[in-house]
């Protein structure tokens, strides 16, 4: 697996994913009232985790073919 900045837009969800967990967290300890921002944050990191996944299955294929025709 490579550096996340390799990875165009995950760092990104990942920070607004950090910024949305921070608001959640500042409203709760505010407000104690639980915020959205909590599922926004976990909505973030799950897509960083299946952009990552696509990037990585994309990589693996084009590998996978490379050395088939390697070896044909």
């Amino acid at each position: 697996m490579k550096a996340l900045r390799s990875y165009p837009g995950v760092l990104a969800l990942i920070l607004v994913a950090a910024a949305m967990l921070v608001h959640g967290l500042v409203d709760y300890l505010n407000y104690e009232v639980a915020s959205p921002s909590f599922l926004a944050a976990i909505a973030c990191v799950f897509s960083a985790v299946l952009l990552v996944s696509v990037y990585e299955f994309k990589a693996f294929k084009a590998n996978r073919k490379l050395l088939r025709n390697a070896k044909g």
